[in-house]
């Protein structure tokens, strides 16, 4: 897929949650399951891999291993910690979808962190579920995920998800996102429930993906009934995939029950959907549930391309999804 568009700064489907009869059955709701335990479990390891015969620039690959928290079963959202400014924040969601910034922090999680908030710096065309997301810029001093440590890395705060914590009861400290990432090979295993990072790419990803004006949001292709490919957003940040509303007119699905879907932006009016057949990255998935509704329509004028849904956690569990940023590669495999 070629890349298109001149979208500006975008958070595309950030922090989904859907509720059913009164339900919730997505991404914040589950947090609450977490135990204190829970929050504890994290493992870190690193390993270096030395091969002789190549280029010294070669021999040495980065690996890094994370333990991560799972929200549910069902809804298999990945969890992750790290420290910010020397503070521990258990509550970040590993969110592919969110291409803000390489970090976006609620202001909770900002003050327990003593990330200074610029006021004066708020970012443009910043979007969501809801409509535009206020988001202002910010700067944590030291940042350190998975034995990296980095100075001065790039944020932001957004006060929508101090909202979605008071409309739960569950702190959210943050979202790790896409922009993070570059450069590296994401492996996750909602199974094991671990993240493996790799420096270097890996030869696992075997699926090319685009990404919009440039950020590091994987659009991938999807085929839908033997129909397609279409181009979905490839996002751990939502716990269900979902569809645009003209999509499911023109291939004729089912319309299901009404739903509430909600994000950093507000609350739109949806309603569930089957999707028969899915086919994508090497993996194959029967009626498989997403949620619709008019929200993408705002998403697509963002990105300057058209968007006809998202891939979610949904249908990445029990399965291992692979992640290949430096080289635009990705594949799932498993069930």
């Amino acid at each position: 897929m070629p890349e298109n568009g001149e979208g500006g700064l975008v958070d595309f489907a950030p922090l989904f949650e859907f509720r059913e009869a009164n339900r919730c059955v997505g991404l914040l709701y589950f947090w609450a399951a977490f135990r204190p335990k829970d929050e504890c479990m994290r493992r870190v390891k690193r390993r270096e891999f030395l091969s002789l015969g190549l280029p010294l620039a070669a021999r040495a690959q980065w690996v890094a291993e994370v333990q991560c928290h799972l929200a549910s079963e069902d809804v298999p959202l990945l969890l992750v910690e790290a420290q910010v400014n020397g503070e521990v924040l258990r509550r970040l969601v590993l969110d592919t979808g969110n291409v803000a910034a390489p970090l976006v922090l609620s202001r909770a999680g900002a003050r327990a962190a003593a990330v200074a908030i610029d006021e004066g710096r708020q970012l443009r065309g910043a979007s969501g579920i809801g409509g535009g997301v206020a988001m202002f810029g910010a700067e944590v001093a030291r940042f350190e995920f998975a034995g990296m440590v980095q100075a001065g890395l790039a944020a932001a705060v957004s006060p929508g998800l101090d909202r979605l914590s008071e409309s739960t009861g569950v702190r959210i400290d943050g979202a790790l996102g896409g922009e993070y990432f570059r450069g590296l090979a994401l492996r996750l295993d909602y199974e094991r429930r671990s993240l493996t990072l790799t420096r270097g790419g890996t030869a696992a990803a075997w699926h090319s993906f685009a990404c919009p004006a440039g950020k590091a949001l994987p659009l991938v292709e999807v085929e839908l009934n033997g129909q397609g490919p279409f181009r979905f957003a490839l996002d751990t940040g939502a716990s269900y995939c979902a569809i645009a509303r003209d999509l499911v007119r023109e291939l004729k699905l089912g319309r299901g029950i009404d739903a509430q879907v909600a994000g950093v932006g507000g609350v739109e009016a949806g309603f569930f959907t089957k999707v028969r057949r899915v086919a994508a990255g090497g993996g194959s998935w029967g009626n498989l549930t997403m949620a619709s509704g008019g929200f993408f329509a705002a998403m697509q004028g963002k990105f300057g391309v058209r968007v006809d849904g998202v891939l979610g956690a949904n249908a990445l569990a029990r399965r291992v999804l692979t992640i290949d940023y430096s080289g635009r590669r990705w594949g799932i495999e498993g069930v």
